[in-house]
């Protein structure tokens, strides 16, 4: 009987431990596309500082 419930205590931590992967995942996941968009944003405004400088200049 003992044995029965320290089998599903296991189990428990187990599925937790996997929903707890599935969550570090998706956070992974999210700080990756908000870097992307960041590092896009950044290039996009240098290009428009960039045109913005030549046109100063002409």
């Amino acid at each position: 009987m003992a044995s029965n419930r320290g089998q599903g205590g296991i189990q428990q931590l187990l599925v937790a431990e996997q929903e707890a992967q599935l969550i570090v995942n998706a956070a992974r996941n999210e700080t990756l596309i908000r870097r992307k968009q960041a590092k896009e944003e950044a290039e996009s405004r240098r290009k428009l500082q960039r045109a913005v400088e030549i046109l100063v200049l002409i």
